[in-house]
Parts: structure tokens; sequence; C-alpha cells
């Protein structure tokens, strides 16, 4: 049966608009991320340096290494995927720093073939007309937490770009399409997108338990051998250079299976429970944030409660619709909510799914059926509801499109950077080996090799650092690596710094100074 939206379009103009606006949406999305794109360095967090890093070491035949720690040890923190295609961009432009712009435009066009998968997606099940496709598959890519994410140089774009058409042929399969050639190549992109993000092993779940539950056990078996014959040759890599590195420094650069291990041999089954609690307060308030209709925590509570119900309504049609799609975001959810590092940025990662959610929450509110008595009043009020969040994120969205939210960070910290590698690059000697936050960012921008002053750890997520334990793993660096100066551009860090300077023996002594930091330097022993 054809929807409304079906009937008010003669038949050759649907058929024209169901070839046109596959490629007509992708480009408006592809126009609105390039003008996300900035010219500022890399660096704005830890992970976007380290992932510029990996990529020159693959590009100039280094192997998978971490050039900017003494040593360039062998890496096995961030998968492969991502740093691998960074490295045939820097092949095809390999002056650094010019190539971060390109970077940033490929990001840019991995949201547009995002964009591309989600008309399909929707067309193929959701059953939305073309035209509706098109419109919601632009207003779901170009979402101000999809385009700050985009304007770095981070994975999430790829993750989704990858992500998407393996839904859609997972779902295939899921509704009886067979053949090793299909099977194989859902478990290659879910393999793929797992050597991309880690939390791509929430496809693999989804693809092979669907199969199941269709009592189609052959078929998940090869479905899911495939994915992991993708993925086996990187955990193999990850087992091998697990023990790499000093301790301090396994939080930041190590695997992750003996950092989140750890945490939980320490805290035990209350490590899980609290962090899940946390993870689940982080995440409710950002969607707070982004679903108030009007400034205040009366606004912010309204528009999550009525969130959280469209998307649980919409969750439910979901299932029906599209079964994959729904268990690999209930596990890529479960996958975020027991990990302890802050939710919002593995949530935007898949911002564009999510929000299917409270999208298809809505339509099942507009096609209740109701008592004719009441049905034109309650379906008002039902409707009036549903907009609320609705109001709120188009709020949140144009506050950030005037504010142009996805260049805060990266201006802020770009300027930070560029006070500390130009101190560098006018005192530090040749060889130099260096002690900051900023340690990838100082290596790809100034040569000299540098180690994190506060690597992460699990438990931090919890129990936020004290400058006490702060300046105890700044001593164990220091014992663990030749350092020959410690940069502070922060009251924290020079609290944890001059802690160390005041100990008997001490540790660090001041040094020196510029505009927007101190120097400090290790006391030989």
């Amino acid at each position: 049966m054809s929807s409304g939206a079906d009937d008010a379009l003669p038949p050759p103009a649907l058929a024209r608009s169901a070839r046109v606006v596959p490629w007509l949406a992708p480009l408006l999305v592809f126009a609105v991320a390039l003008r996300a794109v900035n010219a500022y360095p890399v660096g704005a967090t830890h992970d976007d340096a380290v992932y510029v890093v990996l990529a020159k070491a693959l590009a100039t035949g280094q192997g998978l290494r971490y050039l900017n720690l003494p040593g360039a040890p062998l890496a096995a923190h961030f998968p492969p995927g991502y740093p691998a295609l960074l490295a045939l961009l820097w092949w095809t432009a390999p002056s650094f720093p010019a190539n971060v712009v390109l970077f940033k435009i490929v990001n840019a066009l991995l949201v547009a073939v995002a964009a591309f998968w989600l008309v399909r997606f929707t067309q193929a099940r959701i059953r939305l007309a073309a035209p509706l496709a098109g419109a919601a598959a632009v207003v779901l890519s170009i979402g101000v937490p999809t385009l700050v994410l985009s304007a770095l140089v981070m994975s999430e774009p790829l993750f989704l770009a990858l992500v998407l058409p393996g839904l859609l042929l997972g779902e295939r399969l899921v509704d009886g399409e067979r053949g090793a050639r299909w099977l194989a190549a859902a478990g290659l992109l879910a393999g793929i997108a797992t050597l991309v993000r880690s939390q791509g092993v929430a496809l693999v779940g989804a693809l092979v338990l669907m199969l199941c539950l269709r009592r189609r056990f052959r078929d998940a078996v090869v479905c899911g051998g495939v994915a992991a014959a993708v993925v086996a040759p990187w955990q193999w890599w990850v087992h091998a250079h697990a023990g790499g590195l000093p301790a301090p420094l396994s939080g930041s650069y190590g695997p992750y299976g003996p950092w989140f291990a750890a945490a939980v041999r320490t805290g035990g089954i209350a490590f899980v429970a609290r962090t899940l609690g946390a993870t689940s307060h982080a995440t409710a308030s950002m969607l707070a944030l982004l679903a108030a209709p009007v400034p205040g925590r009366a606004g912010g509570v309204a528009g999550l409660v009525l969130l959280l119900v469209l998307a649980a309504l919409g969750a439910w049609r979901l299932w029906g619709a599209a079964p994959v799609t729904a268990l690999f975001l209930a596990l890529y959810l479960g996958i975020v909510l027991v990990w302890p590092y802050a939710p919002a940025r593995f949530i935007w990662g898949v911002w564009p799914l999510l929000v299917v959610l409270p999208l298809l929450g809505i339509r099942a509110v507009w096609r209740l059926e109701l008592p004719a008595p009441v049905s034109r009043r309650a379906r008002a009020w039902l409707l009036a509801a549903a907009a609320v969040p609705a109001v709120g994120y188009l709020r949140y969205n144009v506050r950030g499109y005037r504010g142009a939210w996805w260049e805060n960070i990266p201006r802020q910290r770009g300027e930070a950077l560029r006070a500390v590698v130009m101190k560098i690059r006018a005192d530090a000697p040749a060889g130099a080996v260096l002690c900051s936050n900023d340690d990838a960012a100082i290596y790809l921008y100034t040569g000299h090799q540098a180690v994190p002053s506060a690597p992460t750890a699990a438990a931090d997520f919890l129990h936020p650092p004290t400058v006490a334990k702060d300046a105890n793993v700044l001593r164990d660096i220091l014992t663990a690596y030749h350092v020959d100066g410690v940069i502070v551009t922060t009251p924290y860090q020079r609290d944890v710094a001059d802690l160390l300077a005041e100990r008997h023996p001490p540790v660090l002594a001041l040094t020196d100074s510029f505009p927007s930091g101190l120097i400090y330097s290790p006391i030989p022993r």
C-alpha cells in the first residue's frame, strides 16, 4: 500500500526522485560538513594526534609504531583501520601539517557516504518515500554532534560509513537472503568496522545472534567466521605486543583489554556497577541538554523523559522493521555503558542511527489509532508532547550552528598548542625528550619525542585523579624515561609539578617559563 507522500506524487516524479535523492542528499550533507572543516592543528584531543602519528609511521614504512614515544614502540591500542586510511592519504599528500585539512575533508566525505546509506536504509527498512528518506538522511547527518566529530581527525565517520551498509546487508540476510558471498560480505564489513573502532564487535554480534535466532546456525558460523578471520591478525598483534610499555602508559597507549581487566580485578563487580551508574548519568545529562526546549533543569528533565519514551517506542518499531539494527544499537550501547570512559563521543559516533529511534516514535504516535470521540484532542496532545524533545534538539542545533561549536575545541586547544610548539622550537635542544599531555602533537609539530604527563586509567572515570596521585604517576614516568623537560600549561598541572618540586629530595625544579606555561626539569639522582 502506498503512503500519502507517494500518492501526492505522480509515478514519473516519484521514479525520478527515487533515482536522484540517494545522490542529492549526500551532496547536501557533504556541503554542510565541508563548511565545518577547519585548519586548526591536530591535538584537539589526544586521540586525533595519535591517529596521525600512526598514519605517518605506516606511510613512511616504519610500521604501526608510536613514533612520538622514545624508542618508537609498536602500537597496540587503536585498531589500525583509520590510521591505514590516513596513511593512504599521507602517501598522496605527504606534506604535514598541510595534509591535515585533507584528512578533515575526507571525514566530511565519509559523513556524506554515511548519508547515502541512510537514504537507502530509511527507504528499505522504514519504508519512507524517496523525498522523505532524503530529507531524513540530511537531518540525521548534519546534527552538531556529527559535525563536531567530522571536523576533527577522528575515526567515527569512517566507522559509520562502514556500519550502515553492513546493517543493510545484515537485514537482507535475516530476511532470507542466502548465499556464501552475501554472508562473507556481511562478515567482511563487520570485521573491517571492528578494525576501525573496537565497538564494531557489536555489529558482528548482532549479525551472528540474529542468524542464530532464525535457526540458521551454519550461516551464523560462516558470517562470524569471516569477521573473526578479519579481526584475528589484529588480536594476535595486540596479544604479542601488549607488554611493551611501562605501566603508567598502559591507559593511554596500551591495549584496551588489560586496561579494563585490571580495573575489574581491583574493583570487582562493584566497579562495573558503579561504571554503569556513572555512564548512565552522564548519558542522561547529555541527552537532557540536547532535548531541552527551554533552558533550565525542568526543561531538560521534560525533554529527556519524553525523548526516552519516544526512543523506547521507536526501538520497538525498529525491532519489527530492522531487527539487526535494533540489536546492534542495543549491544553497542551496552558496551558504551559498561566502559569506564565518558560516553559522549561513543554515542555521537552513531548519532544519526540513534536519532532514528525517536523519529520512529513520533511516527508511531502520528499513526496511533484512537477512539473516535477523543481521537482529535488526544492526538493533538500526544503530538505536542512528542514535539517537546524535537523543539529542544532544534534549539540545540540552532545554537550550535550560530556558535560554530565544532570549532570550539580545536580552536582553544590549537591556541594553547601553538604557544607550546613555539617555545619548544625556540629553546629545546636537538634530541630533547619532553613530557606533556600534548605529547603526540608535540612530536608532530616539533619532531621531539614526548611522553604524557598524566595518562588515563580506568579507575579515573569513577574517581577523578588527585594532585597527589598524578604526582606519583608523573614520578613513575620520569623513572621509566629519561626526560629533559616537563611542560605545564594548566594550574592543576602546576600543582602536580610543584608537589614533586617540594618533595625531599625534590624530583623537579622550575627552570623556565613562557606566556602560557612553565617548564620544569627533572633533578638527577
